[in-house]
């Protein structure tokens, strides 16, 4: 018997009791959240008692009940791309209200771009106010915790997870109060270089964490110092925590979901095998590509199917030879979705092929079609691979989500627009096959601290203004490149589309 199985089952070992929270606001509505799932599902696994406290499901839950237009039938899009109108419309209204609560923006609450007093004491002012008069009713009906987790994502969550840090010390000021997520490793270098960060939060934990989870549970109930990796604000260096991705998330609750299709999250690799776009945190934030173990997923594409749900694979970016096992693995059991990007290998047969074996979705990062926008990105797709792929998704019934940015620096804005409005009036034209469903995710670009962008923005024609302390975005402008950007090579010239 393995030793974790043995520590689980010994009644005599020291336990420690764990609350996970996860504030809102953020936009998945038909299913848990998978990285707050791995960490109770390795804190049970080696013995100790966690807790998961979803405040995020719970708003959109009453959000959903005063919803004029419920959504209940099943949409084209699996994944976190199949939401109801009304999911937009509760976070315009999430962001008013906090925003009014703490005396801000919605702007300002959405990204954080405030300095540190600034958002210290709108977090007090939230804590106090009537928006959060039902968190110290449903911390109190917790058991007392030593160790309370809280899961921060994106800058918009910030200000509720200090309000709830603050609420949490109230009501248990014996827990150490630790915080770790996307947006928590995003800024781990400035939160290991200065001390206020800590004023509400006792430590921090970056990048992926069940193993370093247990070694803290194991420490806590223990009375041991907490391991390295579980950081205070100030001290200088930090390390990245240590993964398990053996790891079985627990999906607590799954009842809530009834009556609409329960959406499962699913993982096989962790990082980006690509890794090369300018823009993106993903290399920062994850570290280096690696493949997990697949029975973790098999696990939840066996509990959706059981359900009734959907998988939909949280991966970065899912290379073609992942999605030809899940492929092989799931053969059909649940509809999943995944991200990828345009290939060549992403052909008639092939896509067939993912459809049959139940493949629904497909989100898709194109970026631009400029040439000078892709230089910038460093990321070359040319117009006839994306249509090709286009019309294999039509012909296979696959669903589309194509991401795309306007705003890069260097490139005339009139070029973006005339590319975009190239690539909708295909779109468009293409949706009259049978079989094509797609959808454009059009954003403007950010520059964010741990792209590459961000981290030598000269060399890539930008020069950053201004930078806040909470907020991995960062105000910029464009500027001469300093270097000159190796240039791309992509097959079919132009990156307009062919009529």
């Amino acid at each position: 018997m393995n030793a974790v199985v043995t520590r689980s089952q010994d009644k005599f070992s020291p336990r420690a009791r764990a609350l996970l929270v996860i504030p809102p606001l953020l936009k998945v509505v038909n299913g848990p959240l998978l990285g707050p799932a791995m960490l109770v599902g390795a804190g049970r696994r080696a013995g100790h008692v966690v807790t998961l406290l979803d405040l995020n499901a719970q708003w959109l839950d009453a959000g959903r009940l005063r919803a004029a237009h419920d959504e209940q039938v099943q949409g084209a899009f699996l994944g976190d791309h199949d939401r109801p109108a009304w999911v937009r419309d509760l976070e315009d209204s999430y962001h008013r209200d906090v925003a009014a609560a703490a005396g801000l923006s919605a702007t300002q609450v959405q990204q954080m771009t405030l300095q540190h007093e600034a958002v210290l004491q709108a977090a007090r002012a939230l804590a106090a106010s009537e928006f959060a008069e039902p968190w110290p009713r449903l911390l109190r009906a917790q058991a007392q915790p030593q160790v309370v987790g809280i899961s921060v994502m994106y800058a918009g969550q910030v200000l509720s997870a200090l309000a709830l840090s603050r609420l949490a010390r109230e009501r248990w000021p014996h827990a150490m109060i630790v915080w770790g997520g996307a947006h928590v490793t995003a800024l781990a270098e400035e939160i290991a270089a200065h001390a206020i960060y800590g004023e509400l939060v006792d430590r921090f934990v970056f990048g992926y964490a069940e193993a370093t989870w247990v070694e803290l549970l194991d420490a806590v109930a223990s009375g041991r110092e907490p391991p390295p990796e579980v950081c205070r604000a100030g001290q200088r260096r930090w390390l990245r925590a240590k993964e398990d991705g053996t790891v079985v998330p627990a999906f607590d609750d799954l009842a809530r979901y009834a009556g609409r299709r329960l959406t499962l999250p699913a993982q096989v690799s962790r990082g980006c095998s690509y890794g090369k776009c300018t823009f993106c945190t993903y290399p920062a934030i994850e570290a280096q590509a690696r493949a997990l173990p697949v029975a973790p997923a098999l696990e939840a594409v066996q509990l959706a199917a059981a359900h009734g749900g959907v998988v939909s694979f949280k991966d970065s970016f899912l290379t073609v030879a992942l999605l030809d096992e899940l492929a092989e693995r799931i053969a059909g059991r649940v509809r999943w979705s995944a991200c990828t990007r345009f290939s060549s290998e992403l052909d008639d047969a092939r896509l067939q092929k993912l459809a049959a074996a139940g493949c629904a979705t497909l989100e898709l990062g194109l970026e631009t079609l400029t040439r000078a926008g892709q230089r910038v990105a460093r990321k070359a797709q040319s117009g006839p691979l994306v249509q090709a792929v286009l019309r294999a998704a039509a012909q296979a019934g696959i669903a589309l989500v194509i991401n795309y940015m306007m705003g890069f620096p260097g490139v005339e804005r009139q070029e973006e627009e005339r590319t975009l409005a190239d690539l909708q009036r295909e779109l468009n034209e293409l949706r009259e096959l049978p079989g094509l469903r797609s959808h454009l995710e059009l954003n403007d670009l950010q520059v964010e601290r741990g792209s590459a962008m961000g981290r030598a923005p000269a060399e890539h024609g930008v020069r950053v203004i201004e930078r806040w302390p909470w907020s991995t975005v960062m105000a910029w402008e464009p500027a001469p490149v300093a270097q000159t950007l190796i240039p791309l090579r992509a097959r079919g010239g132009s990156g307009k589309l062919p009529r």
